[in-house]
């Protein structure tokens, strides 16, 4: 169980970070009413097995401040301008060379590419451009519309951009301590985990999806490479779907 409050409790504190806001500043007890939790204790243990987000409790002391799960999957806007720290929700920037100046850029929200990905731009008629992984499952539905294929590029001669999003799937050992091996590597390999979902429990394993702010490509795969020496870790792959 404290395993479970500890990483909640950090998850949560980042979702109102991104925000500006302070946990320690925050009152927390509307949150308590609307998802049922006796406690701070047993919010935070609830968000650290993945029943909720850190959004879901941003939103639920902040509403309208946190885009709706339709809106993260379609991808946030990303404007062109530059800035190297962590930025508020909706001020991204991209360094992406091949678009025309003032188009709107989208990240994929299936594959979630990062800077040293290779990665190609899908048109959609008054959104813009989705920038994908080469990669990316998704892109075999759009395998009949070349004219929507556009070639970019990240802009190399930008500097890095500061901490993106990624996804993994993990699936860890049924056994205590093990979620925080994870989170502790995580941790030492200078990621963040931002979010988490469990999407399958058996008594010998559980399989969860895992949201870390990361550097770049390289960054992830030092993660993935580190998660994979770990006992408590029995497969960790890179979300492309």
């Amino acid at each position: 169980m404290r395993q479970y409050v500890d990483l909640g409790r950090g998850i949560v504190e980042k979702a109102f970070g991104r925000f500006g806001e302070s946990l320690v500043d925050i009152n927390l007890d509307s949150a308590l009413r609307e998802f049922h939790a006796g406690s701070h204790e047993d919010l935070f243990a609830m968000v650290g097995q993945g029943v909720y987000t850190g959004s879901d409790v941003v939103r639920a002391i902040f509403p309208g401040r946190v885009e709706t799960d339709s809106e993260q999957k379609s991808g946030s806007f990303f404007s062109l301008r530059r800035r190297r720290e962590r930025q508020p929700e909706g001020e991204h920037a991209v360094p992406i060379s091949g678009l025309t100046p003032g188009i709107a850029v989208h990240m994929a929200k299936c594959c979630y590419p990062l800077p040293g990905d290779r990665i190609v731009g899908i048109m959609t008629t008054g959104k813009g451009a989705t920038v994908h992984t080469i990669d990316c499952l998704t892109l075999e539905a759009f395998s009949e519309s070349p004219e929507r294929w556009i070639d970019v590029a990240w802009d190399r001669n930008q500097d890095g951009i500061g901490a993106q999003i990624s996804r993994l799937n993990i699936t860890l050992m049924n056994e205590p301590g093990s979620l925080a091996e994870m989170a502790e590597t995580i941790a030492s390999a200078r990621g963040n985990i931002s979010n988490l979902k469990f999407t399958n429990r058996t008594a010998d394993f559980f399989d969860m999806v895992v949201d870390i702010e990361v550097e770049d490509a390289r960054h992830l795969n030092n993660i993935v490479t580190s998660l994979r020496g770990r006992r408590a870790v029995s497969t960790v792959e890179r979300s492309l779907s």
